[in-house]
């Protein structure tokens, strides 16, 4: 299967294609990204993806391809490459058909390659019926999965912890109903607290320590929404990694409580390294007096 013609093809364009789509999951995965510090990022991408699809592109990429298979002897030839032709069911033996769909499937996107030279020919039907296809997928992918709508909301999120009412109105109209917001409240508490804090950039943990729900009960409710909504499940697929691991054979009999102080440790490894074993040793003993720790 490896020295079929399809498999080395699709590999070469995959691999282009993935390496591009990396850098975005990279980003995504950060613990401190954002939908809002992403929106560059993203419309870069697919803008890469919008100005590769083109011949001259394909052609860089079939060289590659041709070099490859040539070393190794593989066939790119689209006659060998095409599927087995279907044949017509026998139920429908004694009937007048007007149109075989399993005929025209397997040899429409050939026919008109058999007037081309052979190179010529290969090159036109991966372009069309591989490159070309791939490649529009994954614009439209990438174009559903972060619609402007999405953007717009990501944005809005952003600004809103940067406590700028106007460019997080995108925000703040999506969730107004749905959470009971006064818009004209919500814009007096937001200029309260930006006096409050008095910084010209702002941090959500200098958000945090100074928002009281009844005091600020509108801005409350929108924080709570912004800080729950998901960039990436990198983080859960983390955390199920970590118990996986904690949580062996040679551990089979650990309580929960253990369990899930263990983990959280190892999840926040960052903040736990950084505590000096000397201190924790030292209140240890000074509440259990009786102990003699060397």
């Amino acid at each position: 299967m490896m020295k079929k013609g399809t498999f080395i093809v699709f590999l070469f364009l995959f691999q282009d294609i993935l390496t591009k789509i990396n850098i975005l999951s990279t980003q995504l995965q950060s613990k401190k990204a954002t939908l809002g510090n992403s929106v560059n990022l993203i419309n870069g991408i697919i803008k890469t993806f919008e100005t590769d699809r083109c011949s001259d592109k394909f052609k860089i990429i079939w060289k590659d391809i041709k070099e490859f298979a040539d070393n190794l002897d593989i066939s790119l030839d689209i006659s060998k490459s095409s599927k087995r032709k279907k044949k017509e069911p026998t139920h429908l033996s004694d009937f007048c058909v007007s149109f075989k769909t399993g005929e025209a499937d397997d040899c429409s996107s050939i026919i008109k390659y058999d007037n081309m030279p052979n190179d010529v020919a290969n090159f036109e039907y991966w372009k069309i019926n591989a490159y070309f296809k791939i490649m529009d997928c994954v614009i439209n992918g990438m174009k559903n999965r972060f619609s402007l709508e999405s953007l717009k909301i990501g944005v809005g999120v952003d600004n809103f912890i940067q406590l700028k009412y106007e460019e997080s109105i995108e925000f703040v109209n999506k969730y107004e109903k749905i959470l009971n917001i006064s818009p004209e409240r919500l814009k007096a508490e937001m200029i309260v607290l930006k006096n409050m804090i008095n910084k010209e950039n702002y941090e959500i943990d200098d958000i945090i320590p100074v928002v009281d729900k009844n005091i600020f009960p509108n801005f409350y409710k929108l924080l709570q929404t912004a800080l729950t909504i998901p960039i990436s499940s990198a983080s859960c697929e983390r955390s199920f990694s970590v118990m996986r691991r904690i949580k062996n054979w040679t551990r089979n009999t650990m309580t929960n409580d253990r369990f899930t102080n263990l983990s959280i440790l190892h999840i926040e490894r960052d903040l736990s390294h950084a505590i000096e074993s000397e201190n924790v040793l030292n209140i240890f003993s000074e509440k259990h007096r009786r102990l003699c720790l060397i």
